[in-house]
């Protein structure tokens, strides 16, 4: 009896790691074989014995449910989420009832990896070969998009230099036909000036001329002026303005 106690006590404070395969279904029909690792201690020798002819197996088996009843749940798409959800012992309710009736104590389960079907690593190429040209299609895209951009922020460029230089131009040739149009006006100014400039020199000239005679030879010149008067009027009403 003290040796079976012994060695049950001993067993007791040893935890043992068991590499497990499982082969469960998916969501969308497809299969994943996960790479399993379960730590658990033995806790009752007597319990063990007597329980069953096979504790390891009976305990595997609640494993196994409980992995089937994981990942139903999820989709080929969802495996990283389901590969995280299956560490720990949180999911593994069937495990831990199996393992406590043989006298096992769950200490944790790690999911180390997994494998898919043929069917599904084909789908997945051909997911990453799409999800590939899809990018690639998408870059292509943003280089046109970005290229004509391009090209319209050059036509609105050429088309206000273009703009700009016919609207400088129209304001040079209206520039220069007003220039042109003072300068006429100008000269004709100066051509009317110096017309009544003559005309007032050649009135005085008279003035002069007749102020002698007058004197000289006792003319009466009045009405001779106001003959000669009429004349100079005429002759500045008919100049052009």
């Amino acid at each position: 009896g003290g040796l079976v106690k012994t060695t049950r006590t001993k067993l007791a404070m040893v935890a043992h790691s068991l590499p497990v395969t499982i082969r469960a279904a998916l969501q969308d029909n497809g299969f994943v074989e996960w790479n399993l690792c379960v730590r658990f201690r033995p806790e009752d020798m007597q319990m063990m014995v007597e329980s069953t002819l096979d504790p390891v197996g009976d305990m595997l088996d609640g494993l196994r449910g409980d992995v089937n009843v994981v990942t139903k749940r999820y989709t080929y798409g969802q495996l990283a989420e389901a590969s995280r959800v299956l560490c720990g012992v949180g999911e593994y309710e069937e495990l831990r009832r199996a393992a406590s009736t043989v006298g096992f104590s769950i200490l944790g389960v790690m999911c180390t990896g997994y494998k898919v079907s043929d069917q599904l690593g084909n789908l997945e190429a051909s997911a990453l070969n799409s999800r590939a040209e899809l990018a690639l299609k998408k870059e292509v895209a943003t280089q046109e998009k970005e290229l004509q951009d391009l090209e319209i922020s050059a036509s609105i460029l050429r088309l206000d230099k273009e703009q700009g230089r016919t609207l400088k131009e129209q304001t040079c040739a209206l520039e220069r036909e007003s220039l042109v149009e003072q300068h006429a006006r100008e000269e004709k100014e100066r051509e009317h000036e110096q017309r009544l400039r003559h005309l007032r020199q050649e009135r005085d000239e008279d003035l002069k001329f007749y102020e002698a005679l007058k004197q000289r030879a006792g003319v009466d010149v009045t009405s001779v002026i106001l003959a000669k008067e009429g004349a100079y009027k005429q002759a500045a009403a008919s100049q052009p303005k």
